[in-house]
């Protein structure tokens, strides 16, 4: 109801000036009467109840609107229950209205405490439809895309790039679908369809997989990993792939008739005997002004720990050959900005050049039938160089660290008081092996073309 108005006292029980109603006064509600009621200014509401009907009752404010509404007790406390704002609903609808809450009243009924509950519910309703909405945005792609930015910040630039490009080739029909909707079955089928031609590779994806939907889960973006229980019935086996001498000189070969920048890659990658990604992510600036040394940092080495690589003088002519975009930090690039990637496409290129050799050759002598050869990676350049050094001679540690192994053939206390970087060692084997690989380029190409190898060309400014 009205506070008492500031200035002179006003007598008991004398109506509030420009209110007309006495404090808790009641009256049957009109529209007359409801029209004429008004509050003061500077006083914020007052109640009128109906003589009628008890607990219906017209709220004034200072503003000038009036709703009615039914006043009650439950549980030693006072409600109020809102049936409308006069002028949307008439004296006669508040009252028919209130006639039915006091009616719910009698038979022990709640209505703002069930008003109250509806509410919450629709607000619950909202929620889980909002989440059902940003879930279904979620997809396979963004979780991939998330994964890779929070999941693998403190992962090796190889693993960032490789492992959510892997299962995107293993999810390619279904990047676009909710995250939450990629069934155990459909993950399932597509891991077994990878096994049936590689079975290595569908190893590891699957590895790639569970960290990526186990990050996912961690986190509450999803219920349940599709990869946690996958089942797999292929094991991943060491392999022990060296390459043959023929092998080696064709593959040189057929890397000098590749286009920029790949060719140069090609044979960068078989005479440093380092691995692709860090070949291929060479920078200008980790390269001594004479191109002798290649300093991998250890941001960019798979075992974190920075790398010296001696560089062969072929090695050399080609990088001082090399051309050098504008602005440009790496060596290996098309674009300037980031370093090749295109391993797979890159690789189908050289086996065609090989091919095309392979076919010009003179037809061999019939012979007994030779078993197909295993195909080769470009992780088997490492293992054939290391055969082929071991084989001159070198010593299984110089091996290790050519190779940047962090556990080497040096174990136990000898390991710990070893020190030496075998440098002198290191750069004797380099030499050796990148004479060796042209030698079988030469002894091959002799009594047909010619491969020249790479130009002799000046240093460019630093």
């Amino acid at each position: 109801m009205c506070a008492k108005p500031p200035g002179p006292e006003i007598a008991p029980g004398a109506p509030l000036p420009g209110c007309g109603i006495l404090p808790g006064m009641k009256q049957k509600l009109t529209k007359t009467l409801v029209d004429s009621l008004a509050c003061q200014p500077g006083q914020r509401d007052f109640l009128v109840f109906d003589t009628e009907l008890t607990g219906f009752a017209v709220r004034v404010t200072e503003t000038g609107a009036k709703r009615f509404l039914v006043q009650y007790t439950r549980g030693g406390k006072t409600k109020r229950l809102t049936l409308g704002k006069h002028g949307e609903v008439t004296v006669y609808e508040a009252r028919q209205a209130a006639l039915v809450a006091l009616g719910e009243l009698a038979k022990g009924g709640d209505p703002v405490a069930e008003r109250e509950a509806l509410k919450a519910s629709l607000r619950a309703a909202e929620e889980e439809r909002r989440r059902a909405a940003e879930a279904d945005a979620f997809t396979v792609d963004k979780l991939l895309d998330a994964w890779a930015e929070t999941g693998l910040r403190d992962a090796s630039e190889r693993h960032r790039l490789e492992s959510p490009r892997a299962i995107r080739r293993l999810l390619a029909d279904r990047l676009a679908l909710p995250a939450r909707a990629l069934t155990a079955a459909q993950a399932q089928q597509a891991v077994d369809e990878l096994a049936k031609t590689s079975p290595v590779m569908a190893i590891r994806v699957r590895a790639y997989a569970r960290a990526a939907f186990g990050w996912a889960v961690k986190r509450r973006f999803l219920p349940a990993s599709p990869f946690a229980d996958l089942v797999l019935e292929v094991r991943e086996k060491s392999r022990e792939r060296v390459l043959t001498d023929a092998e080696l000189g064709e593959i040189w070969r057929a890397a000098g008739k590749l286009g920029h920048p790949w060719g140069a890659y090609f044979q960068v990658l078989l005479l440093t005997l380092q691995r692709k990604s860090e070949v291929a992510g060479m920078h200008w600036a980790e390269l001594s002004p004479d191109y002798r040394l290649w300093t991998i940092p250890a941001a960019r080495a798979k075992n974190k720990k920075a790398h010296v690589v001696h560089l062969s003088e072929p090695v050399r002519r080609i990088l001082q050959a090399m051309p050098r975009l504008d602005g440009s930090r790496l060596v290996f690039t098309t674009t300037g900005k980031v370093p090749i990637a295109a391993f797979t496409q890159a690789l189908e290129q050289l086996h065609g050049k090989i091919a095309e050799e392979r076919s010009n050759r003179p037809a061999p002598d019939p012979g007994p039938v030779q078993a197909k050869p295993v195909p080769w990676t470009m992780h088997d350049f490492r293992r054939t160089g290391v055969t082929v050094l071991a084989g001159m001679g070198f010593a299984v540690h110089v091996a290790d660290k050519l190779l940047n192994h962090v556990q080497g053939s040096i174990k136990g206390v000898a390991a710990v008081y070893q020190r030496q970087e075998f440098m002198p060692e290191r750069e004797r084997a380099m030499a050796a092996w990148a004479a060796y690989v042209l030698r079988q380029a030469e002894d091959q190409a002799r009594g047909g073309n010619v491969v020249r190898l790479m130009p002799e060309a000046k240093p460019r400014a630093r």
